[in-house]
């Protein structure tokens, strides 16, 4: 009888665990009171079916302390943790297997993630590497991260613009006439020299100026096809450019990070850690601290 008991309780534990819906699954969660507290508790009750990609409250912890904010300061705004918890929502219903490279999500903010799929359990979600938990619940799937999402920022060539370290970087763009390249091209990685990456170059900067065809030809050197985050350079490898005659070699300095805040070599640059990641609507952008010159064209500089 005993253990027919504990059969009855276990199997009762099994159909409720079954028979739980998203908002079930992560109730008790820090990401669960951000729900209640932006209205969402129905939606992820009864609505669906929706894939939600979720940051564990340990590492929902550890990024909100590199943001220098809290629970309680995200919770202060209602409407802006609502726009935040949504973009984290996707339609319809993706296991792991369901999701590839390149892929694009629609979410319920409007907007799109990115996934990327580098292979040896390297998937990631908007730059956020997936942890390998998967739950399916009666209205959808629950996904983990190493961290929350965020939305892209514009255009590659949008986020060049926006960076105050990166204003040589665009001026060479402009002069190479490169600046709707990095708008429409989609997707692509740059790998972007700061303003002291410019000033180390010297006398070869003026020599870049006088010839704009070099100089494109120099700036697509710095630009890969693909979506290629932190997480990928641990793949050490060679990597196609639009420059073609020339390929970058890229490893990863210190190991495969698990967020995508590694610091990456290419070619001879150092990506700067304030400016890895930086996801764009048609790619990423990478801040690095020397300007690469590909083999083929060094002779002219």
């Amino acid at each position: 009888m005993q253990i027919l008991s504990v059969v009855v309780v276990a199997l009762v534990g099994l159909l409720s665990c079954e028979a739980a819906t998203i908002y079930d699954y992560i109730s008790s969660h820090n990401f669960g009171d951000l729900v209640r507290t932006a209205g969402l508790q129905d939606e992820l009750t009864n609505g669906g079916p929706y894939t939600l990609f979720i940051a564990s409250d340990l590492y929902l912890s550890r990024y909100l302390e590199s943001k220098h904010t809290t629970l309680a300061q995200l919770k202060a705004d209602p409407v802006a943790l609502k726009e935040m918890l949504l973009f984290h929502i996707v339609n319809g219903t993706y296991a792991i297997s369901d999701l590839y490279n390149e892929q694009k999500l629609p979410t319920l903010n409007g907007g799109t993630i990115r996934v990327n799929d580098y292979g040896l359990n390297r998937v990631m979600i908007q730059g956020v590497r997936m942890q390998s938990r998967e739950y399916h619940a009666t209205n959808g799937y629950i996904h983990y991260l190493y961290g929350p999402i965020e939305a892209a920022n514009g255009t590659v060539a949008d986020i060049v613009a926006s960076q105050s370290d990166l204003s040589q970087c665009l001026a060479a763009v402009k002069a190479a006439g490169l600046e709707e390249f990095l708008m429409v091209q989609n997707p692509i990685t740059l790998f972007a020299p700061t303003d002291r990456a410019f000033a180390a170059l010297g006398s070869k900067m003026t020599t870049l100026t006088e010839k704009p065809a070099l100089l494109a030809e120099v700036l697509k050197y710095h630009v890969v096809y693909g979506t290629v985050y932190s997480a990928i350079a641990g793949l050490t490898g060679d990597l196609h450019t639009f420059e073609e005659e020339d390929k970058i070699h890229i490893r990863n300095a210190f190991g495969g990070p698990l967020s995508g805040t590694g610091s990456m070599v290419v070619d001879n640059a150092h990506t700067v850690n304030t400016g890895v990641d930086m996801s764009a609507s048609n790619g990423v952008v990478h801040k690095i601290d020397h300007v690469l010159i590909p083999k083929s064209l060094a002779d002219q500089l």
